[in-house]
């Protein structure tokens, strides 16, 4: 007797479960990261925006040479050109030799936005390496 209750049991639950939706996934974001290497003289600066959205975002910058050069400190600024808004400072954590990171690049709004890297070499001896990128709404 309980055989066969458990049988109906199981046999209602598969037949409940065989026709109900299936869930949804989740909403792929359309926000996408951004890399650029930007080259000065033998200096490559590496700039990573993980993604390239408005609010808070990673910023990673990397910064190599072929000579092995020491940067002594890299400070990042990014402006809006067309809404006429920074340059605005982005703080910014050292991440080993010659890098530097943020999980709290904060663009207030979307556009086409310029990113400076300032890599000091010395007290009289630096680069400046920029890039434009495109941030998006998340």
């Amino acid at each position: 007797m309980f055989e066969v209750v458990g049988m109906l049991v199981i046999l209602g639950a598969t037949a409940g479960l065989a026709g109900a939706t299936p869930p949804r996934p989740a909403a792929a974001s359309t926000a996408a990261d951004f890399t650029v290497s930007v080259v000065r003289e033998d200096q490559v600066a590496q700039i990573d925006l993980l993604p390239a959205t408005t609010g808070g975002t990673v910023l990673r910058v990397n910064i190599s040479s072929a000579a092995g050069s020491a940067v002594e400190e890299i400070t990042v600024t990014a402006k809006l050109p067309a809404q006429r808004i920074g340059p605005i400072d982005i703080v910014t954590f050292p991440a080993g030799p010659n890098q530097v990171t943020t999980n709290e690049a904060f663009f207030p709004i979307p556009g086409l936005w310029t990113i400076t890297v300032t890599a000091r070499y010395g007290e009289f001896d630096q680069l400046d390496f920029s890039a434009d990128v495109e941030i998006t709404n998340p």
